[in-house]
């Protein structure tokens, strides 16, 4: 993670929890700080008076204490087996004995010669809880966490509950103060695995009670109301549009004809003049009618 490494206020207190594989970068924060221990020191101790005999001697320098400017720094470290797992044991003893480290605390899972703990147990033990509680609060300091997902989402429950037990604060109080050191940059995770996004989930399920609680805590009538209100009601057909007109008959025979009345047959028709005779045409006929009415 970006913002994993030991933090430039070296007064501020450092937690490092790292169960397994978890404790390879913590290698590294307690080397820098024996290095920087070592140079301040020296810088410190080489302060060079005259005596009266013209010798001059080395002395300390009356400003402090090795340890006076210096957060102290823990160690949570969790493992299965103590005398298999448990393989940088001396490195950390020799820092523990030069004063690097200033508390060690080991969790074994597995190991019939030790009960079965982890980090999160260790660091939920009432003396250091209290402690824990006091160094992010007042003292500024720093949670580092580094190892699996849901070792770190149960580490950071475990927090939370010291903040609820010890600091008098609600779930939601120390998940904000949580998440605003997150935002400090004052609690640091670099985890493994699939990332559920806890805190966001939680969230969000807790803010669906929230609203179910209110709405079951309501007046009847207004629960009754608001299902009414957000009851789906047809639109109204506006009286100012337009009404739809008739379709149009085909005026092309068929629907039109079959409308209209049937005609009447005049009886002052015409009469038909019958056909003439075979061989001969209308107006020959007549012509030969004529000729016999002048004889």
């Amino acid at each position: 993670a970006p913002g994993f490494h030991m933090p430039a206020d070296m007064t501020a207190p450092v937690y490092m929890i790292g169960p397994g594989t978890g404790i390879a970068p913590f290698r590294s924060f307690w080397q820098h700080r024996h290095f920087l221990r070592h140079s301040l020191l020296q810088s410190q101790s080489v302060s060079s008076v005259s005596s009266e005999d013209g010798r001059s001697k080395s002395v300390s320098s009356p400003s402090s204490s090795p340890n006076a400017s210096w957060g102290h720094m823990k160690l949570f470290f969790g493992c299965r087996f103590d005398n298999i797992d448990n393989i940088y044991k001396a490195e950390i003893a020799d820092y523990l004995l030069n004063g690097t480290l200033d508390k060690v605390f080991f969790a074994f899972s597995r190991d019939s010669n030790h009960p079965k703990q982890y980090v999160q147990d260790k660091l939920e033990a009432p003396s250091e809880a209290q402690q824990l509680l006091h160094d992010i609060c007042e003292e500024g300091g720093h949670i580092f966490v580094c190892g699996d997902v849901s070792m770190a989402d149960r580490v950071r429950r475990t927090v939370q509950g010291i903040l609820e037990t010890y600091a008098a604060m609600s779930t939601d109080e120390a998940g904000d103060f949580i998440s605003q050191m997150k935002a400090t940059g004052h609690y640091h995770e670099d985890i493994f695995g699939v990332t559920l996004k806890t805190k966001e989930v939680t969230d969000q399920k807790r803010a669906a009670a929230k609203r179910i609680w209110k709405m079951l805590q309501a007046p009847r009538r207004s629960r009754t109301s608001v299902a009414m209100v957000q009851r789906v009601v047809p639109a109204r057909v506006s009286r100012t549009q337009p009404r739809l007109k008739p379709p149009t008959r085909n005026p092309g025979y068929g629907a039109t004809r079959s409308m209209r009345p049937p005609k009447r047959i005049s009886q002052t028709s015409k009469k038909v003049t019958p056909p003439s005779p075979r061989g001969s045409t209308g107006l020959g006929a007549t012509e030969e009618e004529e000729d016999m009415e002048e004889i």
